[in-house]
């Protein structure tokens, strides 16, 4: 019965990561794509409008968040003893690069806050003018968006250590390695480019470089989920690490 359960917990870890990461990349489109794209306009006239009609959907959206957080620290904690038997000191830098990124997401969703605050005239906000509310209101949404790509560089940096683990593990295809190793480049270069200024297109409130990386994160996760990994390689691996 021992036996049977040490064979089992890298599935386990398996597949407890990779159904945390379907609920990350559900409540992560919802809060990043979905919400944004629908509500938030190039016009501050615009979106405070919106944001003021759908307020209940904003917030949403920030809980949303909150929850990808909560869920990304037990998920992190799979992928860390998923992987440590790879290489254990390169396995803990890219913990300590998610943690950073985590760290950094979990506040930025009081520039949301604040905006919707500043637009109901909350106190300390009433002596601006309409104008001025929208004006801040957007700055203060735009904030949001810049924390969020500092937390994204980290991420890429996270992921990019992940796909090169993935990639010398034996036990995962090596193509998934690849697969995250493009993501975190896609990150780090969305990140890079937002605060070079550079025009960065995209759709529904989701920059193009971001696409390939969730497509490739959605093909790790549901590898995990489905097929997990080979436990008799994954187990000869830790036993000679």
């Amino acid at each position: 019965m021992r036996k049977r359960s040490s064979e089992n917990t890298p599935q386990l870890y398996a597949r407890t990561a990779g159904f945390l990461y379907l609920i990350i990349i559900v409540l992560g489109g919802f809060a990043f794509g979905y919400v944004p794209g629908r509500l938030v306009s190039a016009d501050v006239t615009v979106t405070a409008e919106n944001l003021l009609a759908h307020e209940s959907l904003w917030r949403a959206a920030i809980v949303a968040d909150l929850v990808v957080v909560a869920c990304a620290i037990p998920q992190l904690l799979c992928e860390y003893l998923l992987l440590r038997p790879v290489q254990r000191q390169v396995a803990l830098l890219g913990v300590f690069f998610n943690l950073l990124s985590l760290s950094i997401e979990s506040l930025s969703g009081l520039g949301n806050l604040a905006a919707l605050e500043m637009l109901k005239g909350a106190d300390g906000m009433r002596i601006f003018g309409g104008a001025q509310a929208q004006a801040l209101a957007s700055f203060a949404i735009g904030l949001h968006d810049y924390e969020v790509n500092v937390s994204f560089l980290f991420f890429g940096c996270f992921c990019v250590t992940a796909g090169y683990l993935i990639f010398r593990s034996a036990f995962l295809p090596r193509v998934l390695g690849l697969l995250m190793t493009l993501a975190g480049a896609c990150y780090i270069a969305n990140s890079i480019s937002s605060f070079l200024g550079l025009a960065v297109g995209g759709a529904a409130g989701v920059p193009w470089l971001l696409v390939p990386a969730g497509l490739s994160e959605l093909t790790l996760c549901l590898w995990l989920l489905i097929r997990g990994v080979d436990v008799a390689r994954w187990r000869e691996v830790a036993a000679a690490s």
